[in-house]
């Protein structure tokens, strides 16, 4: 199937400009109702309100951010799958904040370019990559039923550590996590149950921080401390060059022993 690039771009270039809009508007919405409270008495009168209007919209922003960056920046097909639920999530909002506004509230003109124009914006981004996305999602529908049989392994995962555990500890009620390691069957049922109420994202995160959570093929993910070895060889050769800017007085002969003892 043949894409067409110029979509691809401006479908990228609408996501980052419109999500990057929405968290600079969420971040000045939470400036100005956390500015208009007194936190230590109404603190737990406006708690629902904090977590429904705030955190959880600030957490699926950047999670929708963090996804057009692993699926146009990385080139991560399966990001598809996060995108489809991220548009979902928003028509879902989008709907359910205009239902509010048109049967139980009034007419309030910051609806227009930062609710309307937004998604919008985000649902045409989706539309203009829905060829491509569409394909991608069947085939690996399709070659996952030929996949192997799940069996942990020894193995060290591709799937870096610090990405894995960041993504589990803020958006893990979303399952972004468990769609960064390729588990796309149990990132969406985090999704419907929140996590597991929070107990499964609390098990994930425990699992990521001792070493035992496994990607889609069964390898462990754990943190790696690179280790740089430096053959005789290369040792060898690296003397022989300082040697030479010595001996052509580039460098020092203190110089030259401080460079030989970082060396050997």
């Amino acid at each position: 199937m043949i894409i067409d690039m110029n979509k691809l771009i401006l479908s990228r270039n609408i996501l980052f400009v419109v999500l990057g809009i929405k968290l600079v508007v969420l971040t000045y919405y939470c400036f100005v109702f956390f500015s208009s409270i007194n936190i230590t008495e109404d603190f737990n009168l406006y708690l629902d309100i904090i977590i429904w209007r705030v955190v959880i919209p600030y957490l699926i922003t950047f999670a929708g951010l963090f996804l057009t960056y692993l699926r146009f920046q990385k080139k991560y097909l399966k990001a598809n799958w996060g995108l489809l639920v991220f548009a979902s999530y928003i028509f879902i909002a989008f709907a359910s904040e205009t239902y509010q506004m048109l049967f139980y509230s009034s007419f309030y003109w910051q609806y227009i370019p930062f609710t309307l124009i937004l998604d919008i914006a985000i649902f045409y981004a989706i539309y203009l990559i829905l060829p491509e996305m569409m394909p991608s999602i069947f085939s690996q529908m399709k070659n996952s039923k030929n996949v192997q049989i799940y069996q942990p392994s020894e193995e060290l995962s591709e799937k870096e550590f610090l990405p894995t555990l960041i993504l589990c500890f803020f958006v893990g009620f979303l399952g972004i996590h468990r769609f960064f390691v390729g588990k796309l069957g149990t990132g969406i049922l985090m999704i419907v149950t929140f996590g597991g109420l929070g107990i499964w994202i609390l098990v994930d995160f425990i699992m990521i921080c001792v070493g035992s959570f496994r990607d889609i093929d069964g390898r462990i993910i754990k943190y790696q401390r690179s280790v740089v070895i430096k053959s005789e060889a290369s040792v060898a050769d690296e003397l022989k060059k300082f040697a030479e800017l010595k001996d052509k007085g580039v460098i020092s002969e203190e110089e030259f022993n401080k460079k030989k003892e970082e060396l050997l």
